[in-house]
């Protein structure tokens, strides 16, 4: 695929791995605004300002009318996050390394605030992805 950079008009040819990485995290956005209740994930109370963006991506939930709930289970798996079926997608609020998790063996959904904010307040996707949450606040 080719992207396009509003700002700068720059244009540049994407591989293959990227295409289909960018089909997931579209998918997964779609996912956002279809459900109606979003688990946010504590994956670690180490990065800067954690607090702050918890707070943020309830907010945004709030802003969505949408129901939430606060999980801190540690490292997350398919069978911790199994028993939380009522949640539709769950928003993982952890280190910038641990917030592209590959998601293809779990029940739902696991996103970036960023992408949740792409979701559900229309923030314009970048061309450079944000997944260090702390810059969002």
């Amino acid at each position: 695929a080719v992207v396009s950079t509003q700002s700068t008009g720059e244009t540049r040819l994407e591989s293959r791995n990227v295409n289909k990485l960018l089909i997931k995290r579209f998918a997964n956005i779609e996912k956002i605004r279809g459900c109606e209740i979003v688990g946010i994930l504590v994956g670690t109370l180490g990065i800067k300002h954690f607090r702050e963006v918890i707070e943020r991506v309830k907010g945004v939930c709030r802003a969505a009318q949408k129901k939430y709930y606060v999980v801190s289970i540690g490292k997350p798996n398919p069978a911790k996050l199994g028993n939380f079926l009522e949640i539709g997608v769950f928003v993982m609020v952890g280190c910038a390394e641990n917030s592209l998790l590959d998601c293809s063996e779990f029940y739902q959904p696991i996103v970036t605030p960023y992408e949740l904010e792409i979701a559900c307040i229309d923030r314009p996707w970048e061309v450079d992805y944000i997944s260090d949450c702390s810059v969002l606040i």
